[in-house]
């Protein structure tokens, strides 16, 4: 007989350290966007600058490669606000970027503190910008390795994200 137990929840709080979170922009491929991550009062502060010159246009916030089993959670809850860009939470599952990876929308509403619930399994694929009809699967979800954010509003001009916590359930 197999024993049923309650899950336990995974916590990235920000109220002390925003260790192994880094930004990545469009400078990789010769764009001039910015991102500069900080600790602020608690929470993860993530600002910047996109800027479409020279073919550029995306800035990212992503924690350091690891091992990720989400499978045994079903939602993910993050509390947030931003400036008015819009932002997806992305988690990837593999290094190559040009393999798939999962997102979903925070939203382009310039908000106070939001309290976002989304089931893992809404999580969508996408390519290379390209969006899929498939949905993170169980199997994917086990697979993660890395976790973020990037706009994706293709909206030029400055922003903020400010994250205080994200917490699976």
């Amino acid at each position: 007989m197999m024993a049923m137990f309650a899950l336990s929840t995974m916590n990235i709080d920000f109220n002390k350290q925003t260790e192994g979170w880094q930004p990545i922009v469009d400078g990789v491929m010769g764009g001039k966007s910015e991102g500069k991550v900080t600790l602020k009062k608690g929470s993860l502060l993530f600002t910047g600058n996109i800027s479409f010159q020279n073919n550029g246009g995306f800035s990212s916030l992503r924690n350091a490669y690891g091992s990720y089993d989400l499978s045994q959670y079903k939602e993910v809850e993050i509390k947030y606000r931003n400036s008015g860009q819009a932002f997806n939470m992305t988690l990837e599952t593999s290094e190559y970027w040009f393999q798939p990876y999962f997102v979903t929308s925070l939203g382009g509403e310039e908000n106070d503190w939001t309290t976002l619930r989304v089931p893992l399994n809404n999580f969508k694929k996408t390519q290379v910008g390209r969006s899929h009809t498939d949905n993170a699967s169980e199997d994917d979800l086990s697979k993660v390795i890395r976790m973020g954010f990037i706009n994706a509003g293709k909206k030029e001009g400055p922003f903020e994200l400010e994250i205080d916590y994200i917490q699976f359930q």
